[in-house]
Parts: structure tokens; sequence; C-alpha cells
């Protein structure tokens, strides 16, 4: 919890949403940015991760989609295929593609192994990582050897190590993971493992391996410690603890990354999540919002199948139709689910009460302070798409969401925001930060 009271407010307290970025590169879903994990140091971006749980033997871990600059070679052991890759891949990020390029050297480097008895020989697939400012539109390489590599998001789990990485020790690690993993019934892909470096062959101490497990199925996480960014993944839910200065009148909120900002607006991506919503008819705003939360308030405090009472989770939301200010229209007003009620929230009881799924979306978001009545609202959605329409930016049309983040006895330092739905690629033109 963050500066303002020391308690959990009640469900009257909070009204309506917003959150901080992760200092994340948000690329195509690619995830490439500074990190603050010790082990990762000696480049200046770093591929992100959220971490799911970890045991005493090993962690598991989410990774989302980024592009990778790989090559194949095949060899009896994989120090010298790696030698060979490595020399082909430096060349095209040294300048030797299509564009002349030069890129930064990105933590880490992996190598794909097949599973092979030591005598055979094998295909390696080494691979670096492409900067975040290339993830989007890499230079296309001129070795008919190099390829660009786009992984899918996967969850691996992974046993980290020290010393050098060479093949009796990879093979020794990836050993140890396989029979910690089959001790508890872990499912994962066979055949195959990754075998991980974050560092230079300069670097004499504090070296940092892994070997990755491709996991099958949900991640098994028993005996675990929850760690990591304190996130839930459930159904890609991202639902949790927050440093967001603006988000401190609930436990947990609702986490985003931010894509770009500029002077007059930002471009933030958020995860697929869960929603208790209600529909209500009116003229204005305030007078649905007042009816829906009255009803929404009864599903969270026990007006439910299961009896189940629940926190309150910033941000509320209310998606807006566009209207005259004297027509009657349809407002939808949701309050997220809190982590562990995102995979199997309890039954409304109420029948306008009902489970919302949100797909993963980008927004581009206004924010400002005050309190959100319709009037201010409707000024603030003007403004917004008067600054989007200037740099031709594309976005959804008739309708909008209204945020807010803080309870009706907050008198201060109030944030509200507006949501327009990002369609095609965010415009981040003229930004005066881009992460």
């Amino acid at each position: 919890m963050g500066s303002g009271s020391g308690h959990q407010p009640s469900a009257t307290m909070i009204y309506l949403p917003g959150l901080v970025g992760l200092l994340l590169v948000f690329i195509a879903d690619a995830r490439v940015g500074n990190s603050t994990v010790e082990f990762c140091s000696e480049t200046e971006q770093c591929l992100l991760f959220d971490l799911i749980c970890e045991t005493d033997k090993f962690e598991a871990r989410h990774y989302d989609s980024v592009k990778w600059v790989s090559t194949d070679e095949t060899s009896y052991i994989m120090e010298v295929a790696a030698m060979r890759a490595f020399r082909r891949l430096y060349e095209y990020i040294t300048g030797t593609n299509e564009n002349g390029q030069k890129m930064k050297m990105v933590a880490p480097v992996i190598v794909k192994i097949s599973d092979k008895r030591f005598w055979e020989r094998g295909t390696y697939t080494v691979s670096f990582l492409l900067p975040a400012e290339h993830q989007q539109n890499p230079p296309k390489p001129i070795d008919d050897k190099v390829y660009i590599h786009v992984m899918p998001k996967m969850e691996v789990y992974v046993l980290s190590y020290g010393g050098w990485m060479t093949s009796i020790a990879d093979q020794n690690q990836a050993y140890r993971l396989s029979s910690d993993l089959d001790s508890v019934n872990a499912k994962y892909k066979k055949g195959f493992h990754y075998a991980v470096g974050y560092n230079s062959p300069m670097t004499l101490f504090n070296r940092h391996n892994e070997v990755w497990f491709v996991i099958e199925d949900e991640p098994e996480c028993s005996s675990s410690r929850l760690v990591g960014l304190l996130l839930v993944l459930t159904v890609n839910a991202r639902v949790g603890n927050s440093t967001i200065d603006f988000c401190w009148e609930t436990e947990q909120c609702l986490l985003f990354d931010l894509i770009c900002e500029t002077d007059k607006f930002e471009a933030r991506h958020y995860d697929s999540v869960k929603w208790v919503s209600s529909d209500e008819t009116s003229c204005i705003m305030e007078v649905a919002a007042m009816r829906a939360f009255r009803r929404l308030q009864e599903y969270i405090t026990g007006t439910n199948e299961n009896g189940q009472e629940m926190k309150m989770v910033a941000p509320v939301i209310v998606k807006i139709s566009d209207k005259r200010m004297w027509e009657s229209g349809t407002y939808t007003v949701s309050f997220l689910l809190p982590a562990e009620h995102q995979q199997n929230p309890p039954k409304p009881i109420d029948d306008k009460v009902y489970i919302h799924v949100m797909p993963k979306m980008e927004v581009y978001v206004l924010s400002y302070g005050g309190w959100m009545i319709s009037m201010v609202e409707h000024i603030q959605a003007y403004r917004l798409s008067c600054a989007l329409d200037s740099v031709d930016a594309k976005y959804k049309k008739g309708f909008h969401y209204a945020v807010g983040y803080n309870g009706f006895t907050t008198f201060f330092n109030r944030h509200n925001e507006v949501w327009f739905v990002i369609e095609d690629e965010p415009e981040c033109s003229s930004s005066s930060e881009e992460l």
C-alpha cells in the first residue's frame, strides 16, 4: 500500500482505473528492456520474464513472444557448434545485414540442444536476442545460414548454475532438472532443452547459466514459493500488487505494460482479465453508475452462489457508448476480480450481474485529477480523441472507457483516466519517452 489510508477500503469507497509500466519495451508482444535481475548485468537490455513460482530445486517462468536471430550448426559437441554459429551471429549484429545496421548485444544467448548420445552428431541452434528497438522490424540477414526466428510465448522450468557452460556441465544440469521435474510429475516437452548463458567469455567470476525445459499443461508449483512480480498468471490475468503511486487504495491493482508516453497521452498493453459487470441505462453516467455499483457491491460482499466475499480491486471501469448529452444510453460498469478469483469466480445470483472476460488489448490513456463526473469525463475524452486524431492514431470509435481509482471519501490526489482501444500499431510518434 502506498500513501494515504493505511487500511483496506470498503467496496463503497472505490468508484472508478490506472497503472504504470514495468519498464518494459513492448513491441509486437516482445518484452525486452532494462532488468533489475542481478544476474543480467553485462548488457544494457535483457529478456524480461514473469516468475510464476520457485521451489528449492527449480523455477517456473513465463516469457512473452520475442524475436531472435538464429543459426544452426552440426557437431559432436556444443562448444564447436556454438563457436561457429556465434561468429555468424556476431557478424549479423555488427553490420552484416541488408541495412548495414549495428546492434547492441542483449542477454541471454540461448542454444537449443536436441537429445543425443555423446558420440553422435547433433544440430545446435544458437540464437541472439534482438534488441528492443529492432524487435518489430529487424534487418534481414545477408548470410543464408542466418535467419530471424519468432519464439512464441512460453512457460519454462529453469535450473540456474554457475561456472562455464560446457557440454559436460550442461548435460549434468539438464539431467538434474529433468530428474527433479519427474519426481513431482511435472509435464514438460521431451527431446530437447535450452542451454542459456548470460556472460561474456571474458567474465571469469560470478557467471550465470541456466537450463530450460518448456512446460506442458499447467506449471507444477507444489511446495513452491510464489514470488516474482506478485502476479497471478491465471488465464493470462495480471492482477497483483503495484508500485504505481496512483493505485494505492486497494491491495491489488490491474497491472500493465507501458508501451510509450507522449506529452499528451500514453499507450499501454493490458493482458486478458475477468471482471464482474452490470449494465444500466440512463441519460447521465452518475445515475447509471450508482445503480450498477450497488449490484456489483452486493456481488463482491457475498451475494453470489458461493457466498464468497472479495476484496475491492482497482480500477473500476465504465464503458460509455457515444451519444448526445440528452439521450439515454447504456453504461457497463465493471469491478476487477481479485487475483485469487480470476480463474474460477463465483457465479452471480442477480441476473443483471455477469462475469465478463475482457481480451488482451492496447489502449491510449489520458489521465486527469478531480472528480469523474459526466461533464468532466466527456471533456477529457474529447481532449484525448483530438490528440489522437492530430497524429493519425487509429483507435476504435463509438465508445470509450471511463476509469477510476479512488473511493468516494478520497478528496485529494484523485486519479481518473480515459481509455480508447488501439487499432493497428500504437502511434508513438513525437513521444517524450519510449521505454
